[in-house]
């Protein structure tokens, strides 16, 4: 039985299959590691390619109101020069220029590839005259920015706040008090409603000066609906030939003054 079993143990031993000295390549495997490494050259080759020195701004064109910019204006974006068209953050641009430049309410920066950039500054437009004291008055656009001091007044809305109040150039008016006025000023073009001039009273009280006379409006009731108000009773007023001196809208129904 002994040697019966031995003899068996040399016939498996010579008989296992030895281990192959090849390497066996798996053709399935070998396609989807080549497609792998051709698309990751690709991928690191267009990196390397768009962060060349090609991309690099070389060229700024700059417009305003469809004229080009000024010389200090070119020279504000002289920063975007050699920076890469692609990788660049101009976001991060835009909201330090407009910090910077009051005046400016937004700019639009086109790529043209290769290294090209044209930028649109648009400029704030003035809406308003604003005062403390009837004597220096300050240009001021929708959003409240204090553009700048005039000597001639201007075919413009007045707005007049208390002598209290600071007009700097360039600040935004951000008080509850400034931007109710705004809102008022804005509602009332709105609903086509001509006025010289709003005077702001502490805490919430606005006498809008009309053709017509004074209209008085309250930061405590919404002013679209106030204004709406005033915009049927000059309507209904006209008809009847009997202009009102005088309109309060800060009760529960508007209390009309004639002459």
């Amino acid at each position: 039985m002994k040697r019966q079993h031995k003899s068996q143990f040399k016939l498996a031993s010579i008989f296992k299959p030895k281990k192959s000295k090849y390497w066996l390549i798996n053709w399935a495997k070998l396609k989807t590691w080549l497609l792998f490494l051709l698309s990751l050259g690709l991928i690191v080759s267009l990196v390397v390619g768009l962060r060349s020195s090609i991309f690099q701004v070389q060229t700024i064109s700059c417009f305003k109101n469809s004229f080009p910019c000024s010389q200090k204006e070119y020279q504000s974006l002289e920063n975007l020069r050699t920076k890469n068209i692609f990788f660049t953050d101009f976001n991060n641009f835009k909201a330090g220029f407009l910090a910077a430049n009051s005046q400016i309410a937004s700019l639009v920066i086109n790529k043209r590839l290769p290294n090209q950039l044209e930028i649109n500054l648009i400029p704030r437009q003035a809406g308003f005259l604003v005062t403390t004291n009837q004597l220096d008055w300050f240009l001021i656009d929708d959003q409240g920015v204090i553009l700048g001091q005039v000597s001639d007044l201007v075919q413009l809305p007045k707005i007049t706040f208390p002598a209290s109040y600071q007009l700097t150039i360039g600040q935004q008016l951000n008080s509850d008090c400034s931007l109710a006025a705004l809102t008022l000023a804005q509602t009332l073009k709105d609903f086509f409603i001509n006025f010289q001039q709003i005077k702001v009273e502490f805490p919430n009280i606005f006498i809008v000066q009309i053709d017509s006379g004074q209209a008085i409006f309250s930061s405590n009731k919404d002013f679209k609906a106030q204004v709406a108000s005033l915009q049927l009773i000059l309507s209904r007023s006209r008809i009847e030939g009997k202009i009102p001196e005088k309109i309060d809208f800060r009760f529960d129904k508007p209390i009309i003054s004639f002459n």
